[in-house]
């Protein structure tokens, strides 16, 4: 048997210490049998098939924000990494990697409100947009119908898990670790007891329903969840027996054969909360591999091997530092070092106005801050696999902006621009080509990160055609610059970079 620990912070213990029979996963028993149906054809058809068992099973994870019409409402892009990052903590122990396939976007304020009722809408999105991996589509709500809370679901109509919004930035919440495995086959451990949880009063002590899954293992391949290594579970986490708390099961219940029922607590699929750690048993694992390789989820396997290194941390900002003054609010440069092993970058920017922004590159121009804004910035490095690293030191930078406006109007007479070579060493030549379309007059000034002070400015009276400008970057510290063509009140931005 394996084991994962959750990530858990001090402040969540209160909350997840009172969330109890209240907080439930959508997945009721109709859509439990559908479940179990699969994990059982799954098992014989593994049984007539080789099943290859590889080391490291790679499956693409599509993350849906959705929100209203306008847009608004969505969850942020970083609690989407938190999750990643705890879905591959959870399954840590088996042979599964989520990667990050893809964040796509949903404006559509009944769906966010209210997905249960629109599945066949989501699902068509899975097959559309999303046909190319695991879909978690993030809406406001996730009711199916239940008592209490829902959390979260897995749809065995269409093929999608829908997770609550606020159940994200939970760092501690298993959530969508629950949903994955429902996805990969698994039923709760507690099916046929959905509708109404053990009660001594109702159902006797011993039990006495003939269908519930027997201690000694002789009903196990059909009764419960079809698994023989999770024990019998009647539901008792949300029994009304005081003996049940959270984790704890300290009552003495038995079945039908007056043989003791242990339950299993810290399995990942029971309903019992606040535990330390979480396990999937053997048995479990196995119908997830089996489920996997199924012929039905040909659409989630391909030969694709994501990067699994670790993004490093050495973060060096060059732009924004402390304190500083954009004069110029809608012509800013944000800077910082690569760092190894990541692909994307996500910057966010929170005050006078919010953003987050993801870019490939060590670098953000962006031309609509406010006048006067006064802000915080931060950039979290990731790959598809590594996300867990956290925010750069400087997440909590502070930066304002000037009032002075610089037009970023294209000059029509300027047909193409290019700057080369771009990254430029220090001490080498930088060749600015413009291929005009008519004769023209124009500025052309250097400045650095801080847009204060222009380095080089010349004036050149240009010619229709190609005309070549050659600029000296010996002396120029390494870092971004920006180069501004100027012709009255029409200007274009370039960025080039200097390195040592």
């Amino acid at each position: 048997m394996k084991y994962f620990l959750s990530l858990s912070f001090l402040f969540l213990i209160g909350l997840l210490s009172a969330q109890s029979a209240y907080h439930q996963c959508g997945v009721n028993h109709e859509m439990d049998a559908q479940v179990k149906e699969r994990l059982l054809a799954n098992r014989a058809w593994a049984a007539n098939n080789v099943v290859p068992r590889m080391d490291e099973i790679y499956v693409p994870v599509n993350f849906w924000r959705v929100g209203f019409d306008d847009g608004t409402g969505k969850i942020r892009i970083t609690d989407i990494l938190d999750q990643l990052c705890k879905l591959n903590l959870d399954y840590s122990d088996t042979r599964f990697i989520f990667y990050l396939n893809n964040i796509l976007e949903l404006d559509n304020e009944d769906v966010f409100l209210d997905p249960a009722s629109y599945g066949a809408f989501l699902g068509s999105q899975k097959n559309g947009e999303g046909s190319d991996g695991v879909n978690i589509f993030v809406c406001q709500n996730a009711g199916t119908g239940g008592i209490g809370t829902t959390l979260g679901y897995y749809s065995p109509n269409f093929d999608f898990i829908v997770m609550r919004k606020q159940e994200l930035p939970a760092p501690s919440s298993g959530t969508l670790t629950h949903e994955m495995g429902h996805f990969l086959s698994l039923p709760h451990p507690f099916f046929g007891w959905e509708g109404l949880p053990y009660d001594p009063d109702v159902h006797g002590n011993p039990c006495s329903v003939n269908t519930a899954e027997l201690v000694n293992g002789s009903n196990c391949n059909f009764a419960g969840d079809g698994i023989c290594d999770t024990p019998p579970d009647y539901l008792f986490s949300f029994s009304p027996m005081s003996c049940v708390s959270g984790c704890n099961f300290e009552c003495e219940i038995y079945d039908r054969n007056n043989d003791q029922i242990f339950p299993h607590e810290e399995n990942v699929m029971s309903y019992f909360d606040n535990c330390s750690v979480f396990e999937f048993t053997t048995d479990q694992e196995n119908a997830m591999y089996d489920d996997q390789a199924s012929p039905s989820r040909a659409y989630i396997r391909s030969d694709y091997v994501p990067d699994t290194n670790m993004v490093a941390t050495n973060w060096v900002v060059n732009s924004p530092t402390i304190a500083q003054k954009y004069d110029n609010y809608n012509s800013v440069l944000f800077d910082w070092e690569d760092l190894d092993n990541a692909s994307n970058y996500l910057v966010t920017i929170s005050g006078s106005s919010n953003h987050e922004i993801i870019v490939e590159q060590s670098e953000l121009f962006m031309t609509d801050l406010l006048p006067n804004g006064f802000y915080t910035f931060g950039v979290r490095a990731y790959n598809q696999v590594s996300s867990c690293s956290v925010f750069t030191p400087a997440a909590n930078l502070i930066f304002t902006t000037g009032d002075l406006e610089t037009s970023n109007n294209n000059i029509s007479e300027v047909d193409h621009i290019s700057i080369y070579p771009n990254p430029v060493r220090n001490g080498s030549t930088l060749t600015i080509s413009l291929d005009l379309n008519t004769n023209i007059a124009m500025t052309t000034s250097v400045f650095n990160t801080t847009q204060s002070t222009a380095i080089s400015i010349k004036q050149n009276d240009f010619h229709s055609g190609l005309n070549n400008i050659e600029l000296d970057v010996d002396g120029f510290p390494a870092g971004m610059y920006l180069i501004k063509f100027d012709a009255g009140d029409k200007q274009i931005v370039k960025r080039v970079v200097v390195t040592h």
